[in-house]
């Protein structure tokens, strides 16, 4: 084989090396940025190793070199502390060796072979390098469908399912490697090998990509069908809020009535004042919000009744808004998710407040939440997260709030500081003039 052809399949071994790189970290690790950097970086650090390998065939220097440059890649190119890149690190090179020296003690028994029977035919090392690196897939498959983040998404059972892919890959590779070694292969026998061991290689990085593509889409169908449920019985409960509140109302009314009429049979001034203060009482009881939008209303209401109870103090501003060019589904979806948070991290301070206030100009409707907050929330980037411990039942809060935004062009921010957490939410007007 020419020397050309030995380099590009050397470079296509290191690219196999560099794919399986990016797929470990991925399946453990959220991206540090984006794919496009992740991949850059560690297609990087296989370039270096290649290169490393080239200039030094010492075995102890290249497993250094390999350590090092992980342990970067995963640090740099992964949301991966220093300690478990470390960590990382020493896992992916003892499996990586582990299995090169399986491969290399597996074809010097089956064809009687010294074991350092590679370095004296680079074809034999290249076809080994490709049997090892399957083997490598199939070892860290396994490691990583039992990962946190792997359980989350769920898809354990067909990730260990698909290492009958990169097995069979590996079985045909050794056979491939025995068969040339016990029939003499010419240059044209030896390149179909190693085209087919690539196709192969091909094979495996597109059914890998599509089937991690696969689980991701499915988790945000589910999330997506989790956010839907959950908002349906809010809109649920929020219509039986209503119909109590009418209820209240009515008794309310007629309550004050009875009052009134028995406050003017009495000429008792002590039973006046007594009766006097049960009807301010019943003030009290009403419903205080009056936009004009019933949802808004209700949900309002629901909201200062529990920021009452948890003594939180809760103020609202509307002084020409009322939102009612939001369908009552949507605006629950909004507003339910956003001050149900609020009050989660109020009630925890020492001075805990909440202000809602809802105001409208030429350009924007504008919903502004404002509530005290002495630590920073979770998050990765612009993204809150839900720093519940069941995270599968817990934070589709905000994917909710943004899902309905969309509905109307409209998009929300938040920000932190002085002790403050903000929410501001932005709808423009020309869209709710279509609405």
């Amino acid at each position: 084989m020419s020397k050309l052809g030995l380099s590009a399949t050397m470079f296509l071994v290191y690219a196999l090396g560099t794919y399986i790189l990016f797929w470990y970290g991925y399946r453990l690790f959220p991206y540090r940025k984006n794919f496009a950097t992740s991949i850059s970086i560690c297609f990087g650090a296989n370039v270096i190793l290649w290169l490393l390998f080239s200039i030094f065939l010492n075995e102890v220097t290249n497993i250094v070199a390999t350590l090092i440059l992980y342990g970067l890649v995963l640090y740099f190119a992964f949301r991966c502390d220093k300690k478990l890149a470390v960590f990382h690190s020493l896992v992916l090179v003892t499996l990586m060796a582990s299995a090169e020296y399986i491969i290399i003690f597996l074809v010097s028994y089956i064809l009687n072979l010294e074991i350092t029977h590679f370095k004296n035919d680079f074809v034999i090392l290249v076809e080994e390098a490709f049997a090892s690196k399957f083997l490598y897939f199939i070892l860290l498959t396994i490691i990583t469908s039992f990962s946190k983040k792997q359980m989350e998404k769920g898809g354990t059972k067909s990730s260990l399912y698909l290492t009958i892919l990169p097995a069979t890959t590996f079985f045909i590779t050794v056979a491939l490697r025995v068969q040339s070694q016990y029939f003499q292969s010419n240059v044209l026998s030896t390149t179909v090998c190693i085209i087919a061991e690539v196709l192969m290689f091909v094979a495996n990085i597109v059914v890998f990509s599509v089937h991690e593509r696969t689980i991701d889409n499915q988790k945000k169908l589910h999330d997506m069908e989790m956010v839907e449920q959950k908002q349906t019985i809010n809109l649920e409960y929020l219509d039986i809020l209503e119909k109590k509140d009418e209820e209240t109302r009515i008794f309310i009314h007629d309550i004050r009535n009875n009052l009134i009429n028995i406050s003017n049979l009495t000429t008792e001034e002590n039973v006046k004042q007594y009766i006097q203060d049960i009807y301010d009482k019943s003030n009290e009881v009403s419903i205080k919000a009056k936009t004009k939008n019933r949802v808004l209303d209700v949900i309002i209401n629901k909201y200062a009744l529990l920021c009452k109870d948890k003594n939180i103090r809760f103020t609202t501003v509307a002084p020409n808004e009322n939102l009612s060019f939001i369908s009552d589904y949507d605006l629950s979806a909004i507003l339910d998710n956003i001050l149900r948070n609020a009050i989660e991290r109020a009630e925890k301070e020492s001075d805990p407040y909440i202000e809602l206030t809802l105001d409208c100009d030429n350009k924007f409707h504008k919903i502004i939440l404002k509530n005290s907050c002495s630590s920073e929330p979770v998050a990765d980037k612009d993204t809150l997260i839900t720093t519940k411990e069941n995270k599968k039942s817990h934070g589709y809060g905000m994917r909710s709030v943004a899902k309905a935004l969309k509905n109307y062009n409209g998009e929300f921010e938040w920000m932190f500081e002085n002790n403050e957490f903000k929410i501001v939410i932005l709808i423009p007007t020309k869209t709710s003039n279509l609405s």
